[in-house]
């Protein structure tokens, strides 16, 4: 086997793992998060303090979790497009460089969007705190 070959299984190895990783990271969050409008929308609703609990120490750092998985492959990608040898590797590093950092930029517009959504609509005003 060549060297270019080797490096580009390498490569893409480590982008379908990240890929597959990030799906699953995702599908746990959208999970959650329809857990959180259950246990708002049951009968009875959840109390205040169980729902801000939901939000901000369990489905916030899921998120976070999955934007620090997306940085850390976008390293990743970074550094074998500078070590390897072929140009068609480093092509396929930097696309899922690009990729990644798309993926990135999306999770943080669900993480400050999504968070503001769930705050308004979830928690509601203070005042209905049991």
């Amino acid at each position: 086997m060549s060297n270019a070959l080797t490096e580009l299984i390498a490569v893409y190895a480590v982008g379908i793992v990240g890929i597959v990783l990030m799906y699953h990271v995702y599908n746990l969050t959208n999970q959650f998060g329809e857990r959180m409008v259950a246990a708002a929308q049951g009968d009875p609703p959840a109390p205040y303090w169980f729902r801000a609990r939901m939000l901000f120490r369990m489905w916030l750092p899921y998120q976070a979790g999955g934007f620090l998985i997306e940085v850390l492959h976008i390293i990743v990608f970074l550094e074998a497009a500078e070590r390897v040898s072929s140009e068609g590797v480093r092509m396929v590093a930097y696309l899922l460089v690009w990729s990644m950092a798309l993926m990135a930029v999306m999770t943080v517009m669900t993480m400050t969007l999504g968070l503001s959504e769930y705050r308004k609509n979830l928690l509601g005003s203070q005042s209905e705190a049991d």
